[in-house]
């Protein structure tokens, strides 16, 4: 029951995840999520995607993620201690896009997050 109760909890996590890097990536405008896989285990996301205006896929690994609230404005953030991406795409350029780490969790993946936290 317990096995059963940590896989449903990770494949909601999983997919709230996947939701809340969407929505970032579509407001921001950075292009198409080709792939998301989440560890657990390693607290880490792989993300693939096509950036706007480059036809290879850029890679990336968000190690150490976490959940937290900013209490003073009200909201969530999903944060990394680190961001890895493949050769082909500077690292500190995509750094720039998410501002310390971090990308604000839309009001609507809020519940989930209450959830799986």
């Amino acid at each position: 029951m317990l096995r059963l109760l940590k896989r449903t909890k990770g494949s909601m996590l999983g997919k709230t995840a996947k939701g809340i890097v969407g929505v970032y990536m579509k407001k921001k405008n950075l292009g198409k999520l080709e792939d998301f896989d989440i560890d657990m285990s390693e607290k880490k996301l792989n993300i693939s995607f096509t950036p706007k205006n480059f036809s290879e896929v850029l890679t990336i690994e968000a190690r150490q993620y976490n959940i937290v609230r900013d209490e003073k404005k009200q909201k969530n953030y999903l944060t990394f201690d680190s961001i890895e991406t493949s050769g082909n795409w500077d690292n500190s350029e995509f750094k720039k896009l998410i501002k310390n780490k971090r990308i604000e969790i839309p009001e609507k993946y809020k519940k989930f997050i209450d959830l799986v936290v």
